[in-house]
């Protein structure tokens, strides 16, 4: 029988996050692909391992070499559905070789640490998309958006302003779980006026 690829949420990057079955497949793994940061947190003493940078062609022909003979697990931040690899790893090996097991997004994280609900919310991604957040924000009470290091809060939040957005709360979450987590609450001036760095995600919400 064939092995399956196990696709496995690393979550928003402290290992107490990683939820109890992934950490199993990892454990049991063989190699372990994944980014340099979500490795160095967990235990892979005497596995194989690729870390995936701006490599997704050597990645998935690493994994192609490999998966058939060894048990591999590809550890993503985040939950692997939500604007992870996911589909991309679809595209090479069709979704009955993957075995997918969840994880918690930093956007639910910090849904949970502001104590509301985001069942009622828009995400979106600005990493590498081109996204019309004006647009979004204007028609949604509630938004989740994951950014990075070219989409930065404060660009996002002028971007708004220009736009005359104004009346929003803004839940600004920065190295969400690791030990210098920071969760900044403002209006959209507040947060046009920062200065952030690194990966982060915010919750706008209607009203100030």
């Amino acid at each position: 029988m064939m092995n399956k690829i196990y696709v496995v949420g690393g979550g928003p990057g402290n290992i107490d996050y990683i939820i109890p079955i992934a950490m199993k497949k990892i454990k049991e793994a063989d190699i372990v692909v994944g980014g340099k940061r979500i490795l160095d947190s967990i235990d892979i003493k005497g596995k194989e391992i690729f870390i995936i940078k701006n490599n997704l062609n050597d990645v998935i022909e690493f994994i192609k070499k490999n998966y058939i003979d060894k048990k591999l697990v590809v550890i993503l931040s985040g939950d692997p559905g939500f604007y992870g690899m996911l589909e991309y790893l679809k595209r090479y090996f069709g979704k009955e070789m993957l075995d997918v097991i969840p994880g918690i997004s930093s956007i639910q994280y910090l849904f949970s640490k502001i104590g509301e609900s985001w069942n009622d919310s828009f995400f979106c991604s600005l990493h590498g998309r081109d996204v019309d957040i004006v647009d979004i924000v204007k028609k949604n009470r509630k938004v989740g958006v994951l950014m990075d290091n070219k989409m930065k809060p404060e660009i996002v939040a002028q971007i708004l302003l220009d736009a005359g957005i104004k009346e929003k709360t803004i839940y600004l979450g920065q190295d969400l779980s690791y030990e210098n987590e920071k969760i900044i609450v403002g209006t959209v001036i507040d947060i046009s006026k920062i200065t952030s760095d690194g990966l982060s995600a915010m919750v706008i919400i209607d009203g100030v």
